[in-house]
């Protein structure tokens, strides 16, 4: 059940030009409930604006350090003052939400994990808990050009075996993430693919996996004002035997099946 907390920033690090990411020391209780894919709704400031909460991926989960990682980019008022935090700052969590990443029975060997940019976050913790399980773990990581590629080792380290994607081919496969992806599942048609990322990207992930008969599950990073289901601002089209039905990315997501997902709503 999720609820509301507290924590403290441990330190950030500066991963390149405008993008961040915030270690927090909180409550083991919510350390040992996270899950792969789900959020926290973080209150920026306590004195004043924003008012809204902002929703963040659960980057990593580190119950030694009794730590929860958070990864994101400065494009606004809220993310503007997360960069200035310094450690030791007191932080509101409201978490975990949502419904993360299906859990993988045995008989599942290989995931190919695909990340656009920052869609990349919720991944990391999802290598390392299939990792752990001892699933053979593909990752494959999109970015504009070499100056924005970000996480490469953090991925290795993992365990997981690691591809990088730039538009621009200044480093890797030179294309789209979902081009690389094609060519790897038309190799191996086995596992299936968790991915994260612009709203273009999984819905190229839908198609290229529907194509190869693969499973897919998509994270939709929808605008979460309330985190808890209650504004309706964050609804996805799920189909369904009567042509469609909404459904909350907050709550019932943000992961869904990509088959599902109705992307002409978009």
């Amino acid at each position: 059940m999720p609820k509301k907390l507290t924590g403290a920033v441990l330190y950030q690090e500066c991963l390149h030009e405008d993008c961040y990411r915030m270690v927090i020391r909180t409550e083991p209780a919510f350390l040992e409930q996270a899950q792969p894919g789900q959020f926290i709704h973080l209150k920026v400031n306590e004195l004043s604006g924003p008012l809204l909460r902002r929703p963040f991926s659960i980057h990593q989960v580190n119950r030694a350090e009794k730590t929860i990682s958070l990864l994101y980019a400065v494009v606004g008022q809220g993310t503007r003052i997360m960069a200035a935090d310094l450690p030791g700052k007191k932080m509101s969590l409201l978490g975990p939400l949502g419904t993360g990443f299906p859990s993988l029975d045995a008989s599942t060997h290989h995931v190919i994990l695909v990340g656009g940019g920052l869609g990349a976050a919720p991944l990391l913790f999802a290598a390392e808990r299939l990792c752990q399980e001892g699933k053979k773990v593909e990752v494959i990581l999109g970015f504009p050009s070499q100056d924005r590629v970000m996480l490469l080792k953090d991925f290795q380290q993992t365990g997981a075996v690691v591809s990088i994607a730039t538009d621009d081919g200044s480093e890797g496969f030179a294309g789209y993430p979902t081009t690389l992806l094609e060519q790897q599942l038309k190799e191996n048609r086995k596992g299936v693919v968790f991915a994260c990322g612009p709203h273009a990207m999984l819905e190229n992930v839908a198609s290229v996996c529907g194509e190869a008969g693969v499973s897919a599950w998509i994270s939709m990073e929808e605008r979460m004002a309330c985190g808890i289901g209650a504004c309706l601002g964050c609804m996805v089209r799920i189909r369904d035997d009567q042509g469609g039905h909404y459904e909350k990315a907050c709550k019932d997501g943000p992961v869904f099946k990509a088959s599902e997902v109705i992307f002409d709503e978009f």
